[in-house]
């Protein structure tokens, strides 16, 4: 998986002129790379979407979000060394419009610490509203990018699931390593995402 990740990400950091999503509106090369399966087509995506297909990571969602929980897409992430900038707080509901609740399954394919930018999280922080966004420096955020809130460091391996409403955001990389994470969204099935039906 992680090999996968590599490629899908060494790919999308050349930005390829034909993909215009607003994930290459919010990456930038050897900076952070965002790959969604929905504008994935490097040749590393049928591999990529191999794992939520099979028995493990489902039965885990299911287990979460309820017997009808359906793949929606997935997505890797990956911080570059030295990236200074923070990735401003924010609630994943805004980037994946859904009409009901969601949960995103984060694997760290690479230890994720404070030092090479872990995600920061707000325990209880808007878990029933979207919180409104504000500009900055570093792109909008819906919450004072001066709170820190509390870091979640991540053994290579790990799994990590929040909602949608989660607000988080996580910090610079400043390790000469690459932070490497995949997640996964899981929402029930019939769902609507992006004015489709999962």
């Amino acid at each position: 998986l992680e090999a996968a990740a590599d490629a899908a990400v060494a790919y999308h950091n050349t930005f390829p002129v034909h993909l215009a999503d607003i994930y290459k509106e919010i990456s930038h090369k050897d900076g952070i790379t965002f790959v969604n399966e929905f504008g994935d087509d490097s040749q590393a995506a049928g591999e990529l979407r191999r794992l939520p297909l099979g028995p493990r990571i489902p039965a885990m969602a299911r287990s979460l979000a309820g017997p009808r929980a359906a793949h929606h897409c997935y997505q890797v992430v990956y911080k570059h060394p030295h990236y200074e900038r923070p990735f401003p707080w924010h609630q994943d509901q805004i980037h994946t419009p859904s009409d009901r609740p969601f949960f995103n399954i984060w694997v760290a394919l690479s230890a994720m610490t404070e030092a090479n930018g872990c995600l920061r999280v707000r325990p209880g922080v808007g878990l029933d509203e979207i919180l409104p966004y504000h500009p900055t420096p570093y792109g909008h955020s819906c919450w004072p990018l001066d709170d820190a809130g509390q870091a979640v460091e991540m053994t290579r391996g790990s799994i990590l699931v929040v909602t949608g409403r989660t607000l988080h955001m996580s910090g610079p990389n400043r390790t000469d390593g690459l932070r490497k994470a995949i997640l996964f969204v899981f929402m029930e099935e019939g769902a609507m995402a992006r004015r489709e039906p999962v």
